[in-house]
């Protein structure tokens, strides 16, 4: 039984990899779903706000509103129909406007249908991010006596 459902999962993420050509998705996104049912993964949106031409205020709580509005109204557009989606069917989900992309936790069918969708760009497996391990050289002191002035040892 646990062969058939490798072969399963092995023969879905073939075909993903082969219809999702346009989307890059990462390696470890295939491997979490040969070992679990559910995975949390990021989908980044190809639409995302820009501001090359500047913007156009002069006053910086004008332009952290603009910045901001410009932001989520982006996000919502182009989010609209994977947003829908996934709360039709109740999957776990989470908005990011900075970035114009969704933290979604599901199973492969959903998996497949988001990769599928011309919106999205990259799929990253969401994983912890490890830190570089290192450390701290101590400086070694030489001990010394340290005198404030020569003579003041010998004053009493």
């Amino acid at each position: 039984m646990l062969r058939i459902n490798l072969f399963f999962y092995i023969f879905f993420l073939f075909l993903i990899q082969s219809k999702a050509q346009q989307v890059k998705i990462e390696e470890a996104v295939y491997d979490a779903f040969v070992t679990s049912e559910t995975v949390e993964y990021i989908v980044y949106l190809k639409d995302r706000a820009s501001f090359r031409e500047g913007i156009p205020y002069q006053k910086k709580t004008d332009k952290a509103n603009f910045v901001y509005r410009s932001l989520v109204q982006k996000a919502e557009i182009t989010q609209k129909e994977i947003v829908e989606y996934l709360r039709s069917n109740n999957i776990f989900f989470q908005s990011f406007y900075v970035t114009n992309a969704l933290l979604v936790k599901s199973d492969i069918q959903t998996f497949l249908w988001i990769s599928k969708r011309e919106e999205a760009e990259w799929i990253f497996y969401n994983q912890p991010i490890k830190l570089l391990q290192y450390e701290v050289e101590k400086e070694t002191l030489i001990h010394r006596e340290v005198e404030p002035e020569r003579g003041v040892k010998m004053i009493q």
